[in-house]
């Protein structure tokens, strides 16, 4: 068996072992009711609809935010959940960890994470934890008691460092593709997944050379598809520990045109260089070839 179909081998093993590491207890047809809610949630929320989101409450449903009092009833639940004029939900997302279904309630924990668009055009990302106990009312499971509260994100979550060839920050385009790179990275640093696929064409071509320090020596060519790099992203630094405050995440752009771009990262897994292409109004990685460092 070669080193590479090995190494292929590895990676299948270890993906596995992250879907069984989930703990979903009771009947499937229930089960998917649950995580279809999860789903839904998410989807009102980034799309504005509060009241398909507070309807996935009970009537007596009770939600209990970070440093709030305790929330209750419909009415008052709706309240929270609006957002000022001109805030807007870009991404949410929500990775259960066990889901426990007995009798006719459920409960449920995890993680989750996302982004906020503010008015002055910022955009500020946060993450957190959170505990839900479902109660079945009909056929259906809404949120009984909802429960959150934030995880603070490691100092490479706020900033990028970020360099240009002379010139090149006086584009009209340069702050898109930076903000694309910084995508890729946070999406992976912040086990957001969606940040990869705002960021990333699904025609990716992805290539690395991986330094192994065992036998000193590089193993070349190992390729990753635009799935399999979602997939990563989503479990990559799950536990919290690939990172620290003092992991790199330094961009440099190269050249931007008004269709073309070209850009590199220093981040925990060594460098990537990037070919980037304006897709349908919305700059996107193409190429990516990296390299992790013998160094290190």
């Amino acid at each position: 068996m070669s080193i590479k179909t090995s190494l292929l081998l590895i990676l299948t093993v270890l993906s596995t072992s992250f879907l069984s590491a989930q703990n979903f207890h009771g009947p499937a047809s229930e089960m998917a009711k649950i995580k279809t809610n999860i789903s839904n949630f998410s989807k009102y929320y980034t799309n504005g609809e509060i009241d398909k989101l507070t309807n996935s409450y009970t009537t007596d449903g009770k939600i209990f935010p970070t440093g709030t009092n305790i929330i209750a009833g419909h009415e008052a639940i709706k309240k929270k959940w609006t957002l000022p004029e001109g805030v807007k939900i870009l991404r949410h997302k929500v990775t259960p960890e066990e889901i426990r279904i007995v009798d006719n309630y459920a409960y449920d924990y995890g993680l989750y994470a996302g982004a906020t668009l503010r008015r002055d055009g910022s955009e500020s990302t946060w993450q957190g934890k959170y505990v839900i106990v479902w109660k079945k009312v009909g056929d259906d499971w809404k949120i009984y008691l909802d429960i959150w509260n934030s995880i603070n994100a490691p100092a490479p979550a706020t900033a990028t460092t970020s360099t240009a060839r002379p010139g090149v920050q006086d584009h009209p385009e340069y702050g898109a593709v930076r903000a694309a790179i910084e995508d890729y990275v946070f999406g992976l640093y912040l086990v957001d997944a969606q940040r990869i696929i705002n960021s990333v064409d699904t025609t990716l071509h992805k290539t690395g050379f991986w330094f192994n320090k065992e036998t000193m020596a590089y193993v070349d060519n190992l390729e990753m598809s635009y799935t399999q790099l979602v997939d990563l992203a989503g479990k990559w630094n799950k536990n919290g520990d690939q990172i620290t405050a003092d992991t790199p995440r330094e961009i440099t752009v190269f050249d931007v045109t008004d269709k073309t771009a070209s850009a590199k990262l220093v981040a925990a897994w060594g460098m990537d260089y990037f070919h980037l292409a304006k897709v349908a109004g919305k700059w996107k990685i193409r190429n990516v070839l990296w390299q992790s460092l013998s160094e290190e």
